[in-house]
């Protein structure tokens, strides 16, 4: 039936529904609301789209090495307190630093996690990782693509880049890593896209050439029906306000409170230069989670990253300060 002669049926249904119950009633008049002639269109996609999508702000943690540890359960207290005691309500995971590899890295590298990428593909580790962190109840965002770790001369420890030696970032944006990026992200969203809040778009690029790179990503992502947050985290010659016409937002790292406090982001969050710590605990953190970004904030801990001598371990002061 097409839609005009639906729309006439309803009607009539509606007035003749409208007769009856006053002829009942003994009523000289009613209202019933006329039914609405609104429809859904539902659109299929070859892969699985984000959670819900929801106005709560982002109240998050970078928890650098979680996506990517070999035992992930050791976190499962973590996160229940996070969310709880914290009110943390995301978890923001990298899948592409660096770790000991094949006897290469140690007393440098993470020995503690493992690949959570390849080239081209996201790893079974990482994917069981995101479900995990999911289903303590908790928002996951994720990155793919890691530049401070290339900065850092480390290209030969991580999967992601096919344990290349020698790369600077300035070989990370060109057409053929543009291409294996595109591909690694269809392979994110094809395994645990219904589990990603969001995703960011690579981990703050430095030069300007990633701005291009980023926005056929995010371009490359929307086409894939990806539905979630999209956030640029340049920095420097890479930073990127984003596209409102695929809804890229930004995230640019700060590395000071006056820089936290003054920025126009989208979603704010502290990076290496503005080291949170038990001794200024108590009074920046409380400054940082009452002044957020429109998205919210993410909180980065130099002491929960993990580093060669492995896991870090979740302290008090990491939530015991939060104003959000």
């Amino acid at each position: 039936m097409c839609a005009g002669k639906e729309k006439e049926r309803q009607e009539e249904m509606r007035k003749f529904t409208l007769a009856l119950v006053m002829t009942l009633c003994g009523c000289d008049s009613i209202d019933i609301p006329p039914i609405s002639t609104t429809t859904t269109t539902t659109t299929t996609s070859t892969t699985t789209t984000t959670q819900p999508q929801t106005t709560e702000l982002i109240r998050g943690l970078m928890a650098s090495d979680i996506a990517q540890m070999k035992d992930v359960s050791i976190r499962k207290d973590d996160l229940r307190i996070l969310r709880e005691k914290g009110r943390y309500n995301t978890i923001y995971c990298p899948l592409d630093l660096a770790f000991v590899h094949d006897g290469q890295g140690v007393g440098v590298a993470r020995p503690h996690i493992g690949a959570g990428r390849t080239e081209t593909t996201v790893t079974d580790l990482a994917v069981k990782n995101i479900n995990f962190i999911h289903d303590q109840g908790m928002r996951v965002m994720v990155v793919c693509g890691n530049e401070p770790s290339v900065r850092k001369n480390w290209s030969y420890l991580m999967s992601g880049l096919g344990f290349k030696k020698g790369l600077k970032n300035t070989d990370l944006y060109t057409s053929a890593m543009l291409e294996k990026e595109k591909k690694c992200l269809t392979d994110l969203l094809n395994k645990c896209g219904d589990k990603l809040f969001g995703i960011v778009l690579y981990l703050e690029p430095s030069v300007s050439s990633s701005k291009s790179f980023c926005k056929e990503l995010a371009k490359h992502i929307r086409a894939q029906g990806y539905k979630g947050r999209l956030y640029s985290n340049g920095i420097g010659s890479g930073e990127w306000a984003g596209d409102a016409t695929l809804d890229v937002r930004s995230a640019p790292s700060k590395n000071s409170l006056n820089a936290w406090n003054s920025s126009g982001a989208s979603l704010r969050r502290n990076a290496d230069g503005m080291t949170i710590n038990a001794a200024n605990a108590p009074t920046l953190i409380p400054q940082l989670t009452s002044k957020l970004g429109p998205d919210g904030g993410i909180l980065y801990f130099e002491d929960y990253k993990g580093n060669a001598a492995g896991a870090g371990t979740l302290q008090d002061w990491m939530w015991e300060y939060n104003k959000w």
